[in-house]
């Protein structure tokens, strides 16, 4: 990891297959210091069952950058956590379609501190 102390910016290089995103910024946040990242809420249509909710859950946060997927099968509507040096909206949205369901951008917020306030 590289720290600048000026910017209050710090560059972590990690192995993937030793440990994930997420885990990083766990650490992070454990050592009393926040992290940033990007909310983005869509809508997926096409979904049948919770086996789809399962598979797109699962490709989305397989994928580097994205923190977590969480869909909710009876609105149709996902929550993704990313990091938007690392992915953003048409990589998400790329994904998702090539599994076969139609997205669309409900709202989006970056959210410097890493809370979980919510733009709606």
């Amino acid at each position: 990891a590289v720290v600048n102390g000026a910017t209050e910016n710090a560059y972590v290089e990690y192995e993937g297959s030793e440990v994930s995103v997420s885990k990083i910024i766990d650490s992070i946040k454990k050592s009393g210091y926040r992290t940033g990242y990007a909310k983005l809420r869509l809508h997926i249509s096409g979904m049948h069952c919770n086996s789809c909710v399962s598979q797109i859950e699962e490709e989305l946060e397989g994928t580097s950058g994205i923190l977590s997927a969480s869909i909710d099968l009876g609105t149709e509507a996902a929550l993704v956590k990313y990091i938007p040096s690392k992915v953003d909206y048409p990589a998400l949205k790329n994904i998702i379609e090539r599994m076969g369901y139609q997205v669309s951008e409900i709202s989006h917020k970056y959210d410097e501190n890493g809370s979980d306030t919510q733009n709606t």
